[in-house]
């Protein structure tokens, strides 16, 4: 499962918050531009399918917490 998500924070501490939260997520590439963020997640051959189900909804939360958000999840 790939998901990608873009978020666009209202200022620069929602975007500190944001990026603490997403360092803690494993496999997960952050890019951020201003206060833009994209995030990239690709699970490793090592996660369980659990493990995978539990860092998509993390990332999902984390996402849905900022106003201006899109993500997509590709199998």
């Amino acid at each position: 499962m790939i998901f990608t998500g873009i978020m666009e924070c209202k200022d620069k501490s929602e975007f500190d918050s944001v990026m603490s939260k997403l360092k803690a997520i494993r496999n997960a590439k952050v890019f951020s531009d201003c206060l833009t963020i994209t995030v990239d997640y690709y699970p490793s051959d090592t996660e369980t399918e659990f493990e995978e189900e539990e860092a998509i909804a993390r990332l999902s939360d984390i996402m849905e917490s900022v106003e201006i958000h899109g993500f997509s999840i590709n199998q």
